[in-house]
């Protein structure tokens, strides 16, 4: 095994900790002392075999590879992976770091085989009393053909949490997975979310705004995070 490099982008309470050898991942948030991203131990400074990932531990019985935890970039839709899995090269692989410095860093990975993309991931701490940071992502395809995708961020919290985002009514959502969505509901146009225990489950929706308030219960504490998407470019 190999320690992964890791990059800390930093300003105040706030650290980023960034993983380009796996899949170019914002691996960990730390606010104030505290882990607020899942990463998984059982994973822990593993160089993958691109070729044998559905031979790693995975934390969901019905998912064939491995879940390294953080934030990262999946190519949509989920009906395009090869072999039900994200695209290994832009999922697990390494990476290769373009820039860096005290505020942001690119990284960028290999083209990948099965779709003709390249993915360049940039991170960006912001500067100044205001805490924040952003992600923009970029698909490049390298292929001969038209490649119909999107881009899907992914960012797996290591806590309790409550989401909530403006909504046109209950209805809109579908569950996709978990079949229970006793953990929904809706009050004055606003969608919440439940995620005060270990439950599998997945839903799509499609909000009013790309934004999405997430409170965390961290210690008996409270965090808000806010998270709004830009319009692509």
């Amino acid at each position: 095994m190999l320690k992964h490099q890791e990059h800390y982008l930093i300003n105040g309470d706030l650290c980023l900790v960034c993983v380009p050898q796996l899949g170019g991942r914002l691996m960990d948030v730390i606010y104030k002392g505290v882990s607020l991203l899942f990463v998984n131990p059982e994973l822990k400074d593993l160089t993958p075999d691109l070729t044998q990932l559905h031979q790693l531990p995975s934390r969901a019985k019905h998912i064939p590879f491995p879940l390294w935890g953080g934030e990262k970039t999946w190519v949509a839709p989920e009906s395009s992976w090869p072999n039900q899995a994200p695209h290994p090269v832009l999922d697990s692989g390494s990476y290769q770091l373009q820039s860096v410095n005290n505020a942001s860093l690119v990284m960028s990975s290999l083209s990948c085989p099965h779709s003709g993309l390249r993915i360049v991931r940039t991170i960006t701490i912001k500067r100044g009393a205001e805490t924040g940071w952003s992600v923009h992502h970029r698909l490049i395809n390298e292929s001969e053909h038209a490649v119909n995708c999107g881009i899907w961020s992914v960012m797996m919290l290591n806590s309790a949490a409550l989401y909530c985002y403006e909504c046109n009514g209950a209805a809109d959502f579908e569950c996709m997975l978990g079949g229970n969505t006793a953990f929904v509901e809706t009050r004055k146009g606003m969608n919440f979310i439940h995620c005060n225990a270990k439950h599998e489950f997945k839903i799509g929706d499609q909000p009013i705004r790309p934004r999405v308030h997430v409170v965390l219960a961290e210690q008996e504490r409270y965090l808000l995070l806010t998270s709004e998407a830009s319009e692509l470019s």
